[in-house]
């Protein structure tokens, strides 16, 4: 969907088994809706969407296993360990891939703890 720029209207409840998310190649996409109301959601994919911004909530983010962001443009660098400003609500996601790099909360841990 090249031509997208916003998507919105998600709302708490809607797609119930949805577990798995790729959004790719949305080179317009800058906002996404609040993907926690996804409460089935455990892989999420953001690749190729250079003008994406999000909000990560993780508290409501219970379910979510699996974070890849590739070539994202800021969002990898809000996501780093650490020192991104939405590292502490998703690092309780045990797998995180940013743009190739293996960023997981036990590997955090484990340098770190």
């Amino acid at each position: 969907m090249p031509q997208l720029k916003e998507w919105t209207g998600v709302e708490n409840g809607d797609f119930p088994w949805l577990n798995k998310l790729e959004i790719k190649f949305c080179p317009e996409l800058h906002s996404l809706p609040v993907l926690s109301s996804l409460n089935s959601l455990k892989h999420l994919k953001l690749c190729y969407c250079p003008n994406i911004s999000y909000s990560f909530d993780g508290n409501r983010f219970r379910c979510l296993e699996y974070l890849l962001i590739r070539h994202c443009s800021e969002l990898p660098k809000d996501c780093k360990k650490v020192e991104g400003k939405y590292w502490r609500e998703i690092a309780h996601v045990p797998n995180v891939f940013i743009d190739d790099e293996e960023i997981t909360r036990l590997n955090w841990l484990q340098r770190n703890g």
